[in-house]
């Protein structure tokens, strides 16, 4: 069994260890069953369970959950940024994205983690093997998610980068945020557009010559109509596109890929790789990833 075990948790836990996903319309979460399953597998303790909270409920529901001494969590869709301000402590990664999607309580405190960070670049290599380093991409969103593969594709050393959003002040609120971040290259060329810059030729520049567009809007939001009227026939033909949804397995947005001939893949390895990450701050054990999807499916 390819498992890698912290040195300090190597001991079974007596008591059930707690964990579970918050989130808002998220009946299609995984999540609990990979958690479960590996838990299952691995013969530890452990329970996880889903809590779909709607917005006007998550400050009480989330307080709850921290009065109850429950031992983690995965944040999802919409809490990745607000769920910071209830935190007592962030990793150093967590803590330059500003978003988090893993709590853990340690030492009688919550900590925040962000682990997809690390899933997305692993599944970009696992599912296209390309080396982000002096890359041209773009990023369609601008919230959580789309924070951390932000993060990501500059730490891998991108050449340029537009972030395309609905709310121009909201995508060029997140470069400022990148601008902050210690390891930014003020040399960067990162840009921050509109769906209206559609009409002035703007969207169509990022579009040219790119190899990498990155989707992090949901299918909901997709659906409205705006982001499938993008440019995506500028796209060279040589390009790759990822969607970070894995629900449905594909996306509107990877169908209009698809018809331009430019290969695609969803979110689901990037689902794995930062579960992966958010099992091993929860329980010390790293199962491999061949391991996990086997489990699994």
């Amino acid at each position: 069994m390819d498992v890698i075990i912290s040195e300090n948790l190597k001991n079974k836990y007596v008591c059930p260890l707690v964990l579970g996903i918050f989130g808002h319309n998220i009946s299609y979460s995984v999540s609990p069953l990979i958690h479960n399953k590996l838990g299952n597998i691995l013969k530890l303790n452990l329970c996880y369970k889903k809590f779909d909270i709607g917005p006007d409920c998550f400050t009480e529901a989330f307080n709850g959950f921290k009065a109850l001494k429950l031992d983690g969590a995965n944040i999802t869709k919409p809490y990745k940024i607000e769920v910071v301000k209830y935190l007592d402590k962030l990793s150093q990664e967590a803590e330059m994205i500003g978003a988090v999607n893993t709590v853990k309580l340690e030492n009688n405190i919550y900590k925040g983690y962000n682990t997809d960070s690390c899933g997305f670049i692993k599944s970009v290599k696992y599912e296209f093997d390309f080396n982000i380093n002096n890359a041209k991409i773009v990023i369609i969103g601008a919230g959580g998610a789309a924070k951390a593969v932000l993060y990501s594709v500059l730490k891998e050393g991108a050449s340029s980068i537009y972030v395309i959003n609905r709310n121009l002040e909201k995508a060029a609120q997140l470069i400022k945020t990148a601008a902050e971040w210690s390891k930014y290259n003020n040399w960067l060329n990162i840009q921050s557009l509109s769906f209206s810059d559609f009409l002035s030729g703007k969207i169509k520049d990022a579009f040219d010559d790119c190899n990498l567009i990155i989707n992090t809007a949901t299918p909901s939001e997709e659906s409205a109509g705006t982001i499938l009227s993008l440019p995506f026939s500028k796209l060279n033909k040589n390009a790759y596109a990822i969607d970070i949804s894995y629900n449905p397995p594909e996306t509107p947005f990877m169908s209009i890929m698809k018809e331009n001939k430019i290969k695609t893949a969803n979110g689901f390895s990037m689902l794995i790789f930062q579960a992966i990450e958010s099992f091993y701050i929860w329980t010390g054990k790293k199962p491999a990833f061949d391991f996990t999807i086997n489990a699994v499916k």
